[in-house]
C-alpha cells in the first residue's frame, strides 16, 4: 500500500489472515505519515495449528530501494507515526509456524493510551518464526501505559526487540518488553537491543533464532552508537521475563544519559516458584550520567532457580547464573533512594555479578545487592574515581545458605557520616551567657543601681487625663 498519508479510525483494520498450512499474508505500509486512533490496528494472523505457516511480515516506511539481489535493501523512514487509543501493529500466531516480524522506520514514533506494537506466540509447541520487533527512528515517546512488546505462551522463546533511536520516552507505565509467560513451558524471554545505531542488526533481521546460544548474543550485538537521553519515569519499565522453564532474555542498552524516576526500572526477571530458568544479563554501556531516583531500580531476580542442564564452561562466574549486571559511565552515577540489584530468592542458583565502572559513584538511601539463598552470593565490583554514600546505604554480597560472595571496591571512598563528629549534650551550656535579671540578684552580695517606674493603677479611660506640667501657684 503506497500512499502520502494512512488514517485508520474507529476500529479500521488491516489484515492478512491464514487458518491453512501457508504463511498469512505480508503487510507492507509505505507512506509519508501513519496515524491510527480509536482500536484500529493493523493485525497479520495464523490459526491453523500444528503444521500451519506462520503469521505474516508487517513493514513499515515510506520506500524500499533493491540494489542488488546480494544486498541488503535499504529501507526509507516515514515522517511520522501516530499510535493512540488503543489502537496498534500486532502480529500472533497459533499455529507452528509462529508470529511474524514487524519492521518500522520512522523519523517519529508517537504511542499514547494504551498503544501497542506486539508479536505473540500462541501455539502450545515448538514453533520456527518467533516475531521479532525491529524499530528504527530519531524518537520513540510511549505514554499513558502504551507498549513495544512479544511474548511467546509457547515452548519456542519471544521474539527479540531491537530499537535503534536518538531519544526514547517511557512515561505514566509505559514499557518495552520480552517475556515467555506459559509457567510450565520452556519458552524463554527474547533479549532486548537499544542503541540508536547497533552493528549487525539489519543482516541478523530475522536471525535472532539462528543464534543458537543466547549467550553469544552479546558478541554478535555491539553499540555502535548509544541512545543521546533515555527517560523512564511512572513506573514504565524496560524488561526480559520468564514464567516457567526457560531463562530470561538478555538487554543491551546504549545511553549517554539515562534517568529513571517514579518507581521505574529495568529487569531481567525469572519468577518461577519451582526449578526455573535463570535471569537475564543486563549491560549498560557508553554511558555518561545515570540517574535513579524516587523508588526506581536496575535488577535482575530469580524467584527459584535450578542449576542448568548444560554447564558452560568458565562462563558461570560471570554471568549464567541469574542476571549479570554491567553497568560502564565516563561519567556519574547517581542513586538516591535507588537499587542496583541482583538476587536469587530460592533454589540453587547463585547471584550475578554486578559490575560498575564510573568516574563518581554518589549513593543516598540506596543500595548495590547481589544476594543469594541457597547459592553463592554474586561478587560487586566497583571502579570509580570516587564512591560516596551514605550511612543508610548499603553495598551486600551474602547468602543465606550458601558462601557470599566478594565486594570488590577500587575507589576513593568517602563516607561522610563517619567523620561527622557529635558534639555532647553540655558542648555549648548558653545558661551561663543569659544576663540574670536583678531580681534574682538581691542576695548577691553587691551594691545594686536599680531603674523602677512607680507602681499605680492606669487611668481609667473615661477620666480626666493628668496633666504633665506642675501645677502654678495662684496669686
Amino acid at each position: 500500500m503506497l500512499t502520502k498519508i494512512l488514517i485508520l479510525n474507529n476500529e479500521s483494520i488491516i489484515t492478512t489472515e491464514n487458518a491453512g498450512m501457508g504463511d498469512a499474508g505480508v503487510i507492507k505500509i509505505l507512506t509519508d505519515d501513519l496515524i491510527l486512533d480509536n482500536a484500529s490496528k493493523i493485525h497479520s494472523i495464523n490459526t491453523y495449528g500444528k503444521d500451519g505457516g506462520a503469521a505474516g511480515m508487517i513493514l513499515v516506511c515510506s520506500g524500499v530501494d533493491h540494489i542488488s539481489p546480494d544486498d541488503l535493501p535499504i529501507i526509507h523512514p516515514t515522517g511520522k507515526i501516530s499510535i493512540k487509543n488503543h489502537s496498534g501493529l500486532s502480529t500472533s500466531s497459533l499455529s507452528e509456524g509462529g508470529a511474524g516480524a514487524i519492521i518500522v522506520r520512522a523519523k517519529d514514533i508517537v504511542m499514547s493510551n494504551s498503544a501497542f506494537i506486539s508479536a505473540e506466540n500462541k501455539y502450545p509447541g515448538f514453533s520456527d518464526d518467533i516475531g521479532i520487533i525491529s524499530i528504527r527512528g530519531e524518537k520513540i515517546y510511549l505514554s499513558s501505559e502504551s507498549r513495544i512488546s512479544t511474548q511467546s505462551e509457547s515452548e519456542a522463546d519471544a521474539g527479540g526487540i531491537a530499537l535503534e533511536v536518538s531519544d526514547l520516552s517511557l512515561l505514566d507505565g509505559s514499557f518495552v518488553s520480552s517475556a515467555g509467560i506459559h509457567p510450565d513451558r520452556k519458552g524463554a524471554g527474547g533479549h532486548i537491543f537499544i542503541a540508536k545505531k547497533i552493528t549487525s542488526i539489519d543482516n541478523y533481521i530475522f536471525g535472532f533464532l539462528e543464534i543458537e546460544d543466547k549467550y553469544d548474543a552479546k558478541d554478535i550485538f555491539e553499540v555502535k552508537e548509544p541512545v543521546n537521553t533515555i527517560i523512564i519515569s511512572d513506573t514504565s519499565y524496560i524488561s526480559t521475563s520468564s514464567a516457567g522453564k526457560g531463562d530470561a532474555g538478555g538487554m543491551l542498552i546504549g545511553g549517554k544519559n539515562i534517568f529513571l524516576s517514579g518507581g521505574s526500572r529495568i529487569s531481567s526477571e525469572s519468577t518461577s516458584p519451582k526449578g526455573g530458568g535463570a535471569a537475564g544479563l543486563i549491560k549498560i554501556e557508553d554511558l555518561s550520567y545515570l540517574s535513579l531516583i524516587q523508588d526506581s531500580k536496575i535488577s535482575t531476580q530469580a524467584v527459584n532457580s535450578s542449576i542448568p542442564d548444560i554447564i558452560i564452561p568458565d562462563f558461570i562466574d560471570q554471568d549464567r547464573l541469574n542476571g549479570m549486571i554491567s553497568i560502564t559511565s565516563n561519567g556519574d552515577i547517581h542513586l538516591f533512594d535507588g537499587n542496583i540489584s541482583s538476587s536469587v530468592l530460592g533454589g540453587l542458583g547463585n547471584g550475578g555479578n554486578i559490575s560498575i565502572l564510573s568516574k563518581n559513584t554518589l549513593l543516598n538511601r540506596s543500595q548495590i545487592i547481589a544476594n543469594a539463598y541457597e547459592g553463592n552470593g554474586g561478587n560487586i565490583n566497583i571502579i570509580s574515581d570516587y564512591l560516596i554514600q551514605s550511612s543508610d546505604s548499603i553495598i551486600s554480597a551474602s547468602s543465606k545458605l550458601g558462601i557470599d560472595g566478594e565486594i570488590t571496591i577500587e575507589a576513593l571512598t568517602e563516607n561522610f557520616d563517619k567523620q561527622l563528629i557529635s558534639l555532647p549534650e553540655n558542648f555549648l551550656n548558653a545558661s551561663k551567657w543569659v544576663k540574670t535579671p536583678c531580681s534574682l540578684r538581691d542576695k548577691d552580695q553587691k551594691s545594686h543601681f536599680i531603674i523602677k517606674q512607680k507602681d499605680a493603677l492606669p487611668t481609667q479611660h473615661d477620666d480626666w487625663i493628668p496633666t504633665r506640667l506642675k501645677a502654678l501657684n495662684s496669686y
